[in-house]
């Protein structure tokens, strides 16, 4: 598929354009789908690509003919003047039709500093922002995600919210609407569902909407990995979601309440969908997921089968608890190129930790050390919390104290990188009417820590107050708040809020009354609206907060009757592993080819860089079943150089690479590559060559702008491409857009 031509001059004046041009490995369209979904993700492409939600609805809708199920993320602020100076809509990148012709608009929000975002998306999309004025001309504006189990401040923007997890909950609504269409009873439908509100009843005296859980998820298959960026936007990496819930009981995690109880995949439905993964879509690392992966029962069976079956496998684990692990599992990880580990501390002292319940000792943390120490690691990463109720300045003596002693411990050369953020008081837990500390308490407390660090090993990251600010505000904030949220869009950016404009939102959230919702909040209004667990659980969890009692975990210890479980929804543990299996065919070394591969550059794919081109290369000889060698080292990169980079946007017939295949079977090579090969990058030829030659010539065809062509003819020096323009300035009668360029060949030495 082609850029539309209007779209095409805004993508050419844009940074970053591979951004807004869809074209992924694996994308789907349906032109023709009687039900059109817009599914936003309220921020840039890169993170929005990596997001669950998005790769599990995306796996959901594929197959189903009558779904046309499309993606949008929020452009960065050059693409966002440019779009409002054109007048062009938020586009979907399936189609690039405009959001607002679809017949719905989701937008997922993981967290509520995202809230001014997706208020942005719906002006980009040309949607009204309130849905009191919009009409049935606009698509049905449907939000959901964990941010919003206090949905109040989101009621005049929403036509539907639905609260939990989406896997059922979602495809029903399309469904009801595939059965009813926009009417009366499609909404009278959807309202009777768990975990829906429709905000325009919201005056109608109604018990609170219970969220949705999904039963199935303990017996479901992962989602595939449907989509493959053609940009580098990270590792060959599968995310596959090993347990969802996590009952250690931290009283400050909202997460920890919303996906209760603990559920866990099986393991050989695990083992098989990512040696599936791995064959079709030359996946080299694979990222098991939970809140607390160190608590999948089969955890260990799982890696250690993972790495008799793919020997070559990078695996990691993004969120562990410190007791979790063993000294077995962390050496044979540290062996798989992987050189940081992550835990979440979030207290210095041991009594503010058995306060919140994180139940991990100091002597724990360095029996942990002791473990990695020696092994192939480089770093840890750790979270902590600054303002946690209860915190004294002797809690932060014991933060700095527990960092200089890690350091001395672990040596010259061992980087702890620690990140430090503001607790937030977040509804439905046991913390929800806690104030937020004072911000001159907590500007003091981080000079503390600053000046306290004596070792440059250990690199400290500070929250930036403003953020926790409005994370507190939207968090608990009622019907009141939703103005201060347009207010803020036009200082929301993909950085974050700068230095500059912090005083600005100070003053808005003077001008709206809303610091009130960092104090001491008297009622928990939110409960009115969403029922997530008994409030008795929550009080009575407050109450062992504030006696310093722990609370055992309830997935190994006695029911904390908290409201979750009922008889659709329980607890589940995984079945062992069962017996080894072979190794993947793609981790066995075979002969090594060297190949010069000519390749067509066009259309969208024209602007793909030369970077993301090797990236995308390499990505489909895996799925071929062809990896490319790999240099020798620790990050064993791939064997495979480019020629000269043509700028973003210029076409080729020309784009030649050179590779080191393992194996190779020419005959078929061009067929398989093109099967499996994005729109617009086509394999034209291939030439078997020992080592890399040398280019001598690059021969251009160009249009001038008075639509008069010619050829030009350039040395291929080094640089070449950066001196395009000037060469074609100073040869041709002229002007000449690098973008009405074509590389016809180039010649090679010998």
């Amino acid at each position: 598929m082609n850029i539309p031509d209007k779209l095409l001059p805004l993508i050419q004046s844009v940074q970053y354009p591979q951004r807004y041009i869809g074209n992924e490995i694996g994308i789907i369209r349906k032109p023709d789908a009687s039900v059109r979904v817009a599914f936003g993700f309220p921020d840039l492409y890169e993170l929005g690509m990596s997001n669950l939600a998005v790769k599990i609805f995306y796996d959901i809708f594929k197959n189903d003919p009558d779904i046309a199920f499309e993606r949008c993320y929020l452009p960065d602020k050059d693409m966002c003047a440019a779009m409002s100076a054109a007048q062009i809509p938020l586009y979907t990148l399936e189609t690039f039709r405009s959001v607002k012709e679809a017949d719905f608009f989701g937008i997922t929000l993981p967290s509520e500093l995202l809230f001014p975002a997706a208020l942005k998306m719906l002006d980009l999309a040309m949607i009204k922002r309130r849905s009191r004025d919009r009409d049935d001309n606009n698509p049905i504006v449907i939000g959901g995600g964990p941010g919003i189990m206090n949905p109040t401040p989101l009621f005049d923007f929403f036509d539907i919210l639905f609260l939990g997890e989406g896997e059922e909950l979602f495809p029903r609504i399309i469904e009801l609407y595939k059965s009813h269409g926009r009417t009366p009873l499609f909404f009278e439908k959807v309202k009777a569902l768990d975990g829906v509100i429709i905000p325009s009843d919201k005056t109608e005296k109604q018990t609170p909407a219970p969220i949705s859980r999904w039963s199935g998820f303990a017996s479901s298959l992962p989602p595939r990995e449907q989509l493959i960026p053609i940009t580098a936007i990270g590792e060959l990496r599968y995310e596959v979601e090993i347990m969802r819930g996590c009952t250690s009981g931290c009283r400050f995690c909202l997460a920890g309440y919303i996906y209760r109880p603990h559920r866990e995949r099986d393991v050989n439905t695990l083992l098989d969908s990512i040696s599936d993964e791995i064959r079709q879509k030359g996946i080299s690392a694979v990222n098991l997921l939970s809140l607390s992966s160190g608590d999948y029962s089969q955890l260990e069976p799982l890696i250690f089968s993972l790495i008799e079956r793919h020997p070559g496998l990078k695996i990691s684990l993004p969120s562990l608890r410190l007791d979790s692990v063993s000294s077995e599992l962390l050496k044979v990880l540290g062996s798989r190129k992987m050189t940081s580990l992550t835990f979440a501390l979030e207290a210095g002292s041991e009594a503010l930790r058995k306060r919140i319940n994180k139940k991990i000792s100091d002597d724990t943390f360095f029996e942990t050390l002791k473990k990695v120490k020696g092994h192939s690691w480089k770093r840890i990463k750790l979270y902590f919390m600054l303002g946690l109720p209860g915190e004294k300045e002797e809690d932060i003596d014991a933060l700095i104290d527990l960092l200089n002693r890690a350091s001395r411990f672990m040596g010259k050369g061992f980087k702890i990188n620690v990140s430090l953020s503001v607790f937030s008081p977040k509804p439905h837990t046991p913390y929800e009417c806690e104030p937020r500390a004072a911000k001159n308490v907590l500007s003091e407390r981080i000079e503390t820590i600053r000046k306290g660090i004596r070792y440059r090993e250990i690199r400290l990251k500070f929250p930036k107050l403003i953020l926790s600010d409005l994370e507190c505000i939207f968090g608990r904030g009622d019907s009141t708040v939703s103005k201060l949220i347009e207010d803020i869009i036009p200082f929301i950016n993909s950085e974050g809020i700068s230095s500059e404009d912090t005083i600005k939102v100070e003053a808005l959230i003077e001008k709206h009354k809303a610091y009130k919702f960092l104090d001491e909040i008297p009622s928990p209004h939110w409960r009115n609206t969403v029922q997530l667990n008994k409030r008795q659980f929550t009080e009575m969890e407050a109450f062992r907060s504030e006696n310093n009692v722990e609370t055992e975990d309830c997935f190994s210890g006695k029911c904390l009757n908290c409201g979750v479980c009922d008889e659709d929804i329980q607890p589940t543990s995984s079945s062992p592993a069962e017996g080894k299996q072979a190794a993947s065919p793609s981790s066995v070394e075979g002969e090594e080819k060297g190949l010069l591969l000519r390749f067509r550059k066009s259309g969208v794919s024209a602007f793909i860089s030369n970077n993301d081109l090797m990236y995308v290369i390499s990505r489909i000889f895996r799925m071929m079943g062809t990896p490319i060698s790999q240099k020798k080292g620790f990050s064993r990169n791939d064997k495979i150089s480019g020629f000269g980079a043509l700028p973003l946007g210029a076409s080729s017939e020309a784009e030649y690479f050179w590779i080191k295949l393992r194996a190779a079977a020419k005959m078929d090579l061009i067929a398989k590559f093109n099967s499996n090969s994005c729109s617009g990058l086509e394999l034209m030829e291939v030439t078997e060559m020992d080592s890399s030659p040398k280019p001598l010539s690059s021969l251009f065809s160009y249009i001038t702008d008075s639509g008069e062509a010619g050829k030009i003819d350039l040395p291929f020096e080094s640089g070449n491409m950066r001196s395009l323009k000037k060469a074609l300035v100073s040869n041709v009668d002229g002007d000449v857009s690098l973008y009405n360029v074509r590389r016809q060949a180039v010649t090679f030495e010998g």
